[in-house]
């Protein structure tokens, strides 16, 4: 994973506009499509949320803290910024995706090094028992 390009993050992607919005599945609340190509995916499955109506839309801001990640799409005119919707994800739970020469999405926010030394996913090999009858 060492080879992959990590040097793009939300801000890279401000002033692109929303192509679709695809809904999640066991592993992601929902991904968007930039027109560049690159995808932002919220992999919180539990906070995710209905995906935003955000299609057509341009990304104006990306506001980061520790908390949250939030991003705001909306139609641009010379001076201000109209039909503002907010997208507000975790921090270490989205990924970028898409980018030329790379198969495998990313954290952005995560440190590299600390990527590198997680073990892979192990979300389908799990199975829930049911609850103990006493």
């Amino acid at each position: 994973m060492s080879d992959m390009v990590t040097n793009v993050g939300l801000d890279h992607l401000i002033g692109q506009q929303v192509t679709q919005v695809f809904p999640g599945d066991a592993t992601s609340a929902y991904t968007i499509q930039m027109d560049s190509g690159l995808v932002i995916t919220n992999k919180d499955v539990d906070n995710g949320g209905d995906p935003p109506d955000i299609v057509g839309k341009t990304l104006c801001t990306v506001i980061y803290s520790e908390l949250d990640t939030q991003l705001q799409f909306g139609i641009t005119t010379t001076d201000a910024v109209i039909e503002e919707v907010m997208v507000t994800l975790s921090p270490t739970l989205y990924t970028i995706g898409g980018i030329e020469g790379q198969e495998e999405e990313y954290y952005p926010q995560i440190p590299q090094e600390l990527q590198d030394a997680l073990p892979p996913d192990p979300s389908t090999d799990r199975v829930a028992d049911g609850p103990e009858i006493p």
